[in-house]
């Protein structure tokens, strides 16, 4: 050990008072307190029954208790490390690393959490540890290195604290004044850590005559600089704030090759499979294996475990490689960060019909009217891109919760570039017998609108994961997705079998995320509707349609064959009208619009009206409902035709 075992101990109430003062919560009460008793040292927790050590754990109990203990200690490293640390406890900081040291401590769980039994080494971990039976009995003189189990038998009780470890050697009393204790523990550090003073000693001497194209940046969450300066929280480590995309310069976007989706070059998104693992432990590690200025943590969300992380757009061939080759400790998903858009307007003569209110009958909506019109308590979220609440169609809907990602806020809007959010609300939940324009599928359910970030002009794929948090979150039963990817116009020019080898190799790691999220939907009771893409190509292709847990929307026409921009194939799971579908546009106005996003609220709302008749529908029971009771349209590649009355007679 660093310091003998009397510092350590005595000094127990200072080096817990260090540890509240400087860590989170759940660190305080790591150390289990100790005492002694004559010669023997023991440690005290408020029940001893629940502890066991590490050697009777099962391999899950000790794989997890390890993980705690080591991400303990990269926290307090990091927290040691920082140039923030605070002047008490940079000259505490030897004594607290050799507290939580490895060799000094033992570990103990209770299926939940930790504890430290510390300050002596034991000289056999399996052996010498054991719960502590307290028993009034005389106590013999106990042989140097006795089992504990013997120990634990001829130990006299504390009168007021349980006990559950007993250390088999003696303490030794020797009397150390602090000039002993200070030069002891500095030899034993030179003797533990030579080589890496050495190393630290070079790179000192390669950092002061390093050429300005070799700086580094430094910043508070302790990533070393080579001129003591520090950078901004964000640029160089750990944002500020969660959940908050930078800004993206859209004259920098490409068309990626292999997937064919427009992305932003010099950013990917990383997620960890292992949601027990620290997405701010991760941060620092990946941080030291890309120290330079010119990588940065610009993205962090803990709650799902992931980040986004910027570099030099030259390595975007080989970073998502070479990153999982450096962090072999984690399971990681690593994908793009991709732009998504809203449904194009087309104006095609051939889309022409004055019947503005053709859908309702196609869908069987006034039929299912007669069932219901929906239910307050049942909540739609749109997740798109701005909404005009005073539109006539929207100003008397049950608003819950609205929000705005881009601000942090409630307060959405809409304007003259932000029409679509509008449009898609009031075909879902636009008002009933008002006397003006048209009306919603499920007109009396309740509308959470969630307005998506347009800081930058641009929706990525990030955004839209915030918004699915969110409405999951604050109690969504239904979420319309009225967008999708944007790909290289090329794409629609590929063979079929060319699509496929892109849906069965590409996009992997994105489709396993967006799966977990969508379990995490499935958990909740939450429906997903997503729209099926308007670019006449295989709906999987986008990683967000290849699961069995969210709806995907095709769309046909008045004549009930498929749109021609329709996205088909497996993957569509019902089809609804899409072309030329007459609703809101802020500023009271009432317009046409056609595309997969103007299909997928018709079904987002037949849903709606399903869960008003049964709230416990889950998303693959309403599933089997559309399937058992859809109009087939002897079409090739595209889901049936919804029916909603057809489906609300089958609850």
């Amino acid at each position: 050990m660093v310091y003998n075992k009397k510092l350590l101990i005595d000094d127990y109430e200072t080096i817990q008072s260090f540890v509240s003062h400087n860590f989170e919560e759940q660190y305080h009460n790591v150390l289990a307190k100790p005492s002694r008793a004559n010669d023997y040292l023991s440690w005290s927790v408020t029940d001893k029954d629940t502890y066991k050590g590490l050697h009777e754990l099962n391999e899950k109990d000790k794989n997890t208790a390890l993980e705690q203990y080591h991400g303990l200690r990269d926290k307090i490293t990091e927290k040691l490390n920082s140039p923030s640390t605070s002047e008490g406890a940079a000259q505490w900081k030897n004594i607290i690393a050799s507290v939580f040291a490895p060799e000094n401590v033992e570990i103990f769980y209770d299926g939940e959490e930790i504890k430290l039994a510390w300050g002596v080494q034991f000289g056999n971990h399996d052996k010498n540890a054991a719960p502590f039976k307290e028993e009034p009995k005389e106590e013999p003189e106990a042989e140097e290195g006795a089992g504990l189990a013997a120990l634990a038998a001829t130990t006299p009780p504390a009168p007021k604290e349980k006990h559950i470890l007993v250390s088999s050697q003696k303490e030794r009393t020797r009397s150390y004044n602090i000039f002993y204790v200070f030069f002891y523990g500095i030899w034993l550090f030179i003797k533990r850590y030579w080589s890496l003073l050495l190393l630290a000693l070079l790179a000192i001497f390669l950092l002061h005559y390093c050429s300005p194209d070799c700086e580094d940046n430094n910043n508070s969450n302790g990533i070393p600089n080579r001129d003591g300066d520090q950078e901004e929280v964000g640029e160089g480590f750990i944002p500020d704030d969660e959940r908050v995309r930078p800004p993206i310069d859209t004259t920098q976007l490409i068309y990626d090759d292999s997937s064919m989706q427009q992305i932003v070059p010099d950013r990917i998104n990383i997620a960890l499979k292992d949601r027990n693992k620290s997405i701010k432990t991760f941060a620092f590690k990946l941080k030291q294996e890309y120290p330079d200025s010119t990588y940065k943590i610009i993205y962090i969300d803990t709650e799902t475990g992931r980040l986004q992380f910027q570099f030099p757009d030259t390595l975007r061939a080989t970073i998502k490689d070479d990153i999982k080759a450096k962090m072999t400790a984690y399971d990681l998903l690593i994908w793009d960060e991709s732009i998504f858009a809203f449904s194009r307007t087309f104006n095609d003569p051939a889309f022409s019909n004055t019947n503005q209110s053709y859908y309702f009958n196609s869908v069987q909506a006034p039929g299912a009217w007669n069932i219901t019109t929906g239910d307050k308590d049942i909540i739609v979220a749109v997740v798109d891109d701005g909404f005009d609440l005073n539109h006539p169609e929207l100003k008397n809907a049950n608003i819950v919760k609205p929000y705005n990602l881009e601000n942090k806020d409630d307060k959405v809007y809409a304007n003259y570039d932000l029409q679509h959010g509008t449009h898609v609300s009031a075909t879902i939940i636009g008002e009933n017998d008002n006397g003006f324009g048209s009306s919603g599928i499920a007109p009396d359910c309740s509308f959470m609108p969630i307005q998506l970030s347009m800081n930058d002009g641009v929706i990525t794929n990030t955004d839209v994961i915030d918004g699915i948090l969110y409405a999951i979150k604050h109690g969504a039963d239904v979420i319309n997705l009225s967008l999708g990817r944007v790909f290289s116009p090329q794409l629609t020019s590929l063979p079929v079998a060319e699509q496929e080898r892109l849906i069965e190799s590409m996009g992997i790691d994105e489709a396993e995320f967006w799966n977990e999220l969508y379990d995490y939907a499935k958990k909740e009771n939450v429906t997903i509707v997503y729209a099926g893409g308007n670019d006449n190509v295989l709906i999987g292709i986008d990683p967000m349609t290849r699961s069995d847990l969210v709806i995907t929307v095709s769309a046909i026409d008045a004549a009930n064959q498929k749109a021609v921009f329709s996205n088909y194939g497996d993957y569509s799971t019902i089809s609804a009208p899409g072309v030329r579908i007459y609703n809101a546009l802020p500023g009271s106005k009432m317009d046409y619009m056609d595309g997969t996003s103007m299909a997928a609220p018709i079904v987002t709302g037949a849903v709606a009206l399903m869960k008003s008749v049964d709230p416990d529908l889950t998303t693959e029971e309403i599933i089997k409902i559309l399937d058992a009771t859809a109009k087939s349209l002897y079409v090739a590649n595209i889901g049936p035709l919804i029916q909603i009355e057809a489906a609300l007679k089958k609850i």
